[in-house]
């Protein structure tokens, strides 16, 4: 237990102070003992804000953001050297840097699970950026790890540490939870919670939750809505006398937002307002995605040298992104780039002829459209990809 001595404005080094532990002191020495417990007493403040400190952000900490506006990115500002931002209110292009390590560099797992790269942002440049694996409502807590070994079961060794998610599970006792809101840039939300708490009475009972959130926004920018809709299910159930647990979650998550792909100009801002964007009908960057994670988990206690953990699990991602430039934007017409997505702005002229050809294009851009420009206006893409895996320990 740490002893403190709390000072009063009108003590004066000839008041007797009674410090813990210590009894009753008077004069310059009671004095001196004090300042060095009131010392001592903001050292130790002072060690728990340390970035080199681990950062555990626990069920208040989340509900301290607001589950619309907020991202699993923007609940990590309250951790010390973290840096994290949205272009707009729920998992929209989200930029998150940990004692200036980028995303890329950084170990993140969900329940132990790693989902490293899945999550967009910094490091992933343009990618993953709507919707994610796990999203603000269906998180539990989260936990910063610091230094490049992390800790064995939270990941792997990485440069940045390690950021560990905890899904939102059921808890012994039921409760049911109705939400929602509007605000700002038409800006709604709903979402529902319901946990069954223990089917029935005894240790081996199981227990569910069933969550599911959505939300819509017109985004801070203009000409960036966005939509979510979130579903989680969670259910454990303990066996010999709850000495093995056996658990399932499952997580859906979708979303489909526009984002800005480039920095609007500032003589434009100063012009229009800070949240002006570029019309659609000059550009846009549309994105698409749809996460679908599945992890089911044991957890046994074998005899008092060992117990097993152990989990299998299958993350999917579908991602499509549709991006489009207005060929008066890349004809040299203005001084400045509208979609750094457009083809046009990443190859140039890619026709027959041209110093670069790329076999993403099987027709002549210029004898399609009467120019490069026109012909290489607008690009889609449809990436996917599956992870199974297991993990023991």
């Amino acid at each position: 237990m740490d002893h403190v001595a709390h000072a009063q404005s009108a003590a004066t080094t000839e008041d007797p102070v009674i410090v813990p532990g210590l009894g009753s002191a008077s004069g310059s020495s009671a004095y001196e003992i004090q300042k060095v417990h009131i010392l001592y007493k903001k050292n130790l403040l002072k060690e728990k804000d340390l970035p080199s400190s681990i950062t555990v952000l626990d069920d208040k900490s989340v509900a301290r953001v607001n589950p619309t506006m907020g991202s699993i990115q923007t609940l990590l500002k309250q951790s010390p050297s973290v840096t994290a931002y949205a272009q707009g209110p729920g998992q929209s292009a989200p930029t998150l840097a940990v004692r200036g390590v980028k995303n890329d560099e950084l170990a993140e797992t969900l329940n132990g699970v790693p989902i490293t790269s899945l999550l967009g942002g910094a490091g992933d440049y343009l990618s993953n950026n709507v919707s994610a694996p796990i999203t603000l409502p269906e998180i539990d807590s989260a936990t910063v790890y610091p230094g490049v070994a992390p800790p064995e079961r939270q990941g792997f060794g990485t440069v940045g540490g390690t950021i560990a998610y905890t899904a939102k599970a059921p808890t012994d006792k039921p409760y049911a939870e109705l939400e929602g809101g509007y605000g700002s840039f038409d800006t709604s939300h709903f979402g529902f919670t319901i946990n069954t708490g223990k089917w029935y009475d005894g240790v081996d009972a199981p227990k569910t939750l069933l969550l599911y959130d959505q939300s819509e926004t017109a985004g801070y920018v203009a000409n960036t809505p966005a939509h979510y809709h979130n579903f989680l299910f969670n259910t454990v159930k303990p066996f010999d006398d709850g000495l093995t647990q056996v658990g399932l979650l499952v997580i859906f998550n979708q979303g489909n937002g526009t984002i800005q792909s480039e920095p609007t100009p500032t003589a434009l801002i100063d012009k229009y307002g800070w949240n002006y964007n570029f019309p659609t009908n000059l550009g846009y960057y549309n994105q698409a995605g749809k996460f679908l994670t599945t992890i089911l988990s044991d957890k046994s206690y074998i005899n008092q040298y060992l117990d097993f953990q152990g989990s299998v699990f299958y993350i999917h991602q579908d991602q499509k992104t549709d991006s489009y430039c207005a060929p008066s934007t890349t004809d040299g017409s203005l001084p400045y780039a509208v979609n750094v997505q457009c083809p046009y702005n990443f190859y140039g002229d890619v026709g027959p002829g041209s110093n670069f050809q790329s076999s993403a294009f099987n027709y002549n851009p210029t004898a399609a459209f009467g120019s490069p420009q026109a012909g290489e206006s607008s690009e889609f893409t449809h990436n996917w990809g599956t992870l199974t895996v297991s993990r023991r320990s």
